[in-house]
């Protein structure tokens, strides 16, 4: 299967391209990392390279946002007691559930020789087909604000497909494009150069 077909079924996976909606905002694009990393960017890495990772925590500002307003809503209605009450009994399971959680809001991707690894899931490069970026800036506003989100997309030999998100990064998503594509070319070199039995 080509690359543009692949772009074509990642894009139905995860949005609607044939809606309106879609059609007249343009928001999601697909890009190879080969095409989404800066061009002539170098890079000198000799075993791997360790990138952190922070998934949107959009959940955790809501609940806080919520238990900030509960509170004033008490304290207005002078209702404290009833506050101390429900709101102790309550944070016992969100304090539990972001413990047994933590490694989910901050990660790291590990990219070296052999392949990367990703939400501990360790993807060889001898077994990835194409790696994709998908990007839903705004058409013709991308550098200038943030994202609403951008994803990894790895498709691997037998066709399977793993997305995970890369909004934020310790690095540029554009230098992380080029990281991957350094390494990826790295392994082919040193399969191609290695004498045939």
């Amino acid at each position: 299967m080509d690359t543009e077909s692949l772009k074509e079924i990642i894009l139905k996976q995860n949005y609607f391209p044939d809606s309106w909606l879609y059609k007249l905002f343009n928001l999601p694009e697909v890009f190879t990392t080969a095409e989404y990393a800066t061009p002539d960017e170098t890079f000198n890495y000799s075993n791997g390279v360790s990138i952190e990772r922070f998934v949107t925590l959009h959940l955790v500002v809501i609940l806080i946002i919520s238990i900030l307003g509960a509170i004033a809503i008490d304290m207005k209605m002078q209702q404290v007691g009833n506050f101390i009450i429900l709101y102790t009994i309550g944070i016992f399971p969100v304090l539990y559930l972001v413990y047994k959680n933590i490694q989910f809001f901050h990660n790291e991707i590990i990219i070296d020789n052999g392949g990367m690894v990703i939400e501990r899931e360790r993807f060889e490069w001898k077994d990835i087909f194409q790696t994709f970026i998908i990007d839903e800036s705004p058409t013709g506003y991308k550098g200038r604000y943030q994202p609403t989100a951008i994803f990894l997309v790895i498709v691997t030999k037998n066709r399977a497909i793993s997305k995970f998100e890369i909004t934020y990064l310790g690095a540029p998503q554009k230098t992380f494009a080029g990281i991957i594509e350094y390494f990826k070319n790295k392994s082919v070199k040193n399969l191609s150069s290695r004498p045939i039995k």
